[in-house]
């Protein structure tokens, strides 16, 4: 079994206890939103990766609610290749909690419906304020923020607000995040920087609100990625390297 595999497994392992249990007390939001430091001028979000139940809370019954497969243990393996290649590690901001419960790409007004969840959802956002505080200062400061998407399962969306949360000159240019991400064989849509994003992909609440044009903003691109680019752990392997060896590109810590 590979690394990536048994992470996969232990990860179902982990979270398959939270189910059904019953309890009475406050949610404790460092059991549902994973937090991690970093030295990399990085952010790595992942909103809708979890799949932990809160004890005694409705689900929601408006917006979306599936989990985008597999983007928690996306994160966590780019996150891993950057470590091994630099030595250093992204700062990781990942909702352990089930979308059905809370969606943390949202407003809060559109977020949650059970006031409960309210301290998920802060402590969620106060990881990325956090996070991007403590990234932004370097010309290449980056924010990426990892999605899945079934409508194209082989492409990539590629989401900033046509520009507006990401400097797509810098993004798209030679060394840049995503012309190192396409040049590796991610297929990357729109192709081209001047190209209109797709609506549904173009950039949600989070890269809006921690992105270049945001107060304290960093350069912020989210990225929808196909379901066959994450549903094994092969297909997972192979989409970590590439964003991870992207990322590398981005800062100058490896060559075009």
């Amino acid at each position: 079994m590979s690394r990536l595999a048994a992470v996969l497994t232990a990860g179902c392992l982990l979270l398959a206890p939270a189910c059904g249990r019953e309890s009475t007390s406050a949610l404790d939001p460092a059991d549902y939103v994973l937090v991690e430091p970093g030295a990399l001028p990085v952010v790595l979000s992942a909103p809708h990766g979890g799949r932990l139940v809160p004890p005694g809370i409705p689900e929601r019954t408006q917006g979306v609610t599936a989990w985008d497969i597999n983007t928690l243990q996306l994160a966590q393996a780019i996150q891993a290749r950057l470590e091994a290649a630099s030595g250093r590690r992204a700062r990781l901001v990942a909702g352990l909690v089930s979308r059905s419960y809370v969606d943390l790409n949202r407003v809060p007004a559109q977020a949650y419906e059970d006031p409960a969840m309210a301290p998920i959802y802060d402590a969620f956002h106060a990881g990325l304020r956090s996070a991007v505080d403590g990234a932004r200062g370097p010309a290449r400061a980056l924010f990426v923020d990892l999605h899945g998407q079934s409508e194209n399962v082989q492409v990539t969306f590629r989401g900033t607000q046509n520009g507006l949360t990401g400097d797509l000159a810098l993004l798209c240019g030679d060394g840049g995040f995503l012309k190192a991400l396409g040049s590796a064989g991610t297929v990357l849509v729109p192709g081209a920087p001047a190209d209109a994003e797709t609506a549904a992909y173009a950039g949600g609440p989070i890269v809006q609100t921690y992105g270049r044009r945001a107060a304290g903003g960093i350069d912020a691109v989210q990225l929808e990625f196909g379901l066959s680019l994450r549903d094994t752990p092969a297909a997972l392997e192979a989409t970590a390297d590439r964003v991870a060896a992207a990322i590398l590109v981005h800062l100058g810590l490896r060559a075009p």
